[in-house]
């Protein structure tokens, strides 16, 4: 069975900057996805001639993912249902890659030193978060966020992690993903409540499901309305304005040494 549903239009518009970065260094070979929910960015980097390894520990988000990637070459890539440590740290990857995924962490530092462990010299580490240090919201709640960044500590933890070369950190979306994250809180507060008995580690393990309708889940007819060509002039506008501190996500790329 295909996977049918729409993409969020703040996945699209993150894509579209990542493979932006990923063609400006001229990025090839492999990549690990650390944390990869339900594949769509997996599944991208795929697209683009990347092949890899895409690590999930959330039992449900991988069975989604393998839907998802079910259909493309699968002697390149490899999913696993597990956590960084099944990845030994002697790894040769071109891409470390943390989608949505070190907000969650209460160590980000250490968690992204670990994934950089895993990347060869002269390799890249990339990852995206949500942005805004004075924009926390419900949404952060529901999924098990610990915190949000800015460019200038998005930055410093790529350094504390190790990163020291080619830091660049870009803002996505501005301001159309200011308008539609207003839309999701409005809606999260009306229809989902914070489940108070799941501590941070099953909230994060739900944070890779999209499950909630008008919020990370649209009909497949919505792929209509928001694609990479409608979505296009929006990222346009993005990279126009630069605004990287009144993003809504940021994505950051660094080279390892």
């Amino acid at each position: 069975m295909k996977y049918r549903q729409a993409v969020a239009p703040g996945s699209i518009l993150t894509w579209l900057v990542i493979k932006r970065l990923i063609r400006q260094h001229s990025i090839k070979g492999t990549f690990l996805d650390v944390g990869c929910g339900e594949g769509y960015l997996t599944g991208q980097l795929l697209s683009i001639g990347l092949s890899g390894v895409a690590i999930e520990p959330s039992q449900r988000a991988y069975q989604r993912a393998v839907q998802r990637l079910m259909d493309l070459e699968r002697e390149r890539i490899l999913l696993v249902n597990g956590t960084l440590e099944s990845i030994p740290q002697a790894s040769n990857f071109d891409l470390g890659c943390a989608f949505m995924v070190i907000e969650h962490q209460t160590q980000d530092v250490e968690f992204l030193r670990e994934i950089r462990t895993r990347v060869r010299p002269n390799g890249y580490l990339l990852v995206a978060v949500p942005a805004g240090l004075d924009r926390w919201t419900y949404e952060d709640e529901i999924v098990g966020h610990v915190r949000r960044y800015s460019s200038d500590t998005l930055a410093e933890v790529l350094r504390r992690a190790g990163i020291t070369e080619s830091i660049e950190v870009v803002g996505v979306g501005f301001p159309f993903l200011n308008l539609t994250e207003l839309i999701r809180n409005w809606i999260m507060q009306r229809r989902y409540r914070v489940n108070q008995s799941l501590g941070l580690e099953e909230r994060t393990a739900d944070s890779g499901i999209r499950d909630k309708v008008g919020v990370n889940v649209f009909p497949g007819v919505f792929s209509l309305i928001f694609n990479r060509l409608s979505l296009k002039p929006l990222d346009w506008i993005s990279q126009i304005l630069r605004q990287t501190d009144k993003a809504t996500v940021l994505v950051a790329i660094g080279k390892v040494t």
